[in-house]
């Protein structure tokens, strides 16, 4: 009776301790997404100055692939975009950081992409977008 008692204790525990334990990774992984896309619109902006244009040819700053790069730690892929017809590449950008598919982030309900814009303004898709850049 007593080794029943203590399953049962344990699976409670468990069950309140996992999803905490889970969404606590995945608000700490955001970090890597908030790092390389202010990493990469650093690097935008250098080559803005340098020859007056953006590009969305992540090749250009040393990544190994043209767009949709996975970044440090395996959970986000970056990707540089134009954000309208009306601001295309060579005058703006939205630098985006999507969850790679299988992982933890993937999951992530809260926060299902995060975005940066030439402008400075972040966004985030997701069930509440708004606390998506809060640290």
């Amino acid at each position: 009776m007593e080794l029943i008692t203590t399953v049962v204790i344990l699976g409670i525990l468990t069950g309140i301790a996992y999803p905490s334990y889970t969404k606590w990774v995945q608000q700490s992984r955001r970090a890597d997404a908030y790092r390389s896309l202010t990493e990469l619109a650093n690097r935008l902006e250098r080559n803005y100055l340098n020859a007056n244009t953006y590009t969305t040819d992540l090749t250009d700053f040393g990544y190994l692939a043209a767009t949709n790069v996975t970044v440090e730690g395996g959970m986000y892929q970056i990707r540089v975009d134009a954000p309208t017809a009306a601001c295309p590449i060579v005058s703006c950008y939205v630098v985006t950081a999507s969850p790679v598919a299988g992982t933890v982030q993937a999951n992530d309900a809260m926060c299902t992409s995060l975005s940066l814009s030439s402008t400075g303004v972040k966004s985030a898709t997701g069930s509440n977008p708004g606390a998506c850049w809060d640290k």
